[in-house]
C-alpha cells in the first residue's frame, strides 16, 4: 500500500478527530463569564445552565419566548423548593402549560408564568446575575450557542421586570 492511499483512507478520519477534540476544548476551557457552543454541545449547554441554576438561593427569573416542558423537567425540577420561579414567554410549545400546572401544584412552590408578544430574548435572572443564551433552552446546543454573563445586572432586571409587570398571567 502507498502513503497516498494511506492518507486517503485514514486523513478525514484523523481531521474529524481533531476537529471533534479542539471544539471540547474549546468548550470546556472558556472563562466563567460566557462560553461559545458548537453545534451538537446540546449536554454541554444544559450541564452548564443547570450548573448556574441549582446555584440560585432566592430567586429564578427566565426569559424565553418558546419555552417548552424542558425547563421544568431538565433544570427547575433540581432547585431548592424555597426559591422564587418566574417564567415570562410568548408562544409556550409542546405540553409547556400542562406540565407547569402539575408543577404550580407541587407543596410549597412560589411558581409564576407570564406571556407577553414583546418577550423575545432569552435571559436567565439567578439571584443577582443576568445570563444570556443565543437560542430558547429547548433548542440550545442543535445549533451554535452562547451562554454570556450581563454585566449590567440591574439595568436589565428594571427592564424585564417591566415587561414582567406588563405581561398576561398564564399560570
Amino acid at each position: 500500500m502507498n502513503f497516498n492511499a494511506i492518507l486517503d483512507r485514514d486523513l478525514p478520519n484523523i481531521k474529524t478527530e481533531i476537529v471533534d477534540y479542539l471544539e471540547t476544548q474549546e468548550v470546556s476551557k472558556q472563562n466563567k463569564k460566557e462560553k461559545l457552543y458548537p453545534k451538537g454541545y446540546e449536554y454541554d449547554v444544559y450541564r452548564d445552565i443547570l450548573a448556574k441554576i441549582k446555584n440560585a438561593k432566592i430567586e429564578i427569573f427566565v426569559i424565553d419566548a418558546y419555552v417548552n416542558e424542558e425547563l421544568l423537567n431538565l433544570y427547575l425540577e433540581k432547585i431548592p423548593k424555597q426559591v422564587k420561579i418566574r417564567i415570562l414567554t410568548n408562544k409556550p410549545k409542546g405540553n409547556f402549560i400542562t406540565v407547569a400546572k402539575k408543577y404550580k401544584g407541587k407543596p410549597n412552590v412560589d411558581f409564576e408564568v407570564r406571556q407577553s408578544s414583546d418577550c423575545h430574548d432569552r435571559l436567565f435572572f439567578l439571584d443577582d446575575e443576568c445570563w444570556a443564551i443565543g437560542q430558547s433552552v429547548k433548542d440550545a446546543g442543535r445549533k451554535p450557542t452562547y451562554l454570556i454573563r450581563i454585566e449590567g445586572y440591574a439595568f436589565f432586571k428594571n427592564v424585564f421586570d417591566n415587561l414582567w409587570n406588563n405581561a398576561s398571567k398564564l399560570l
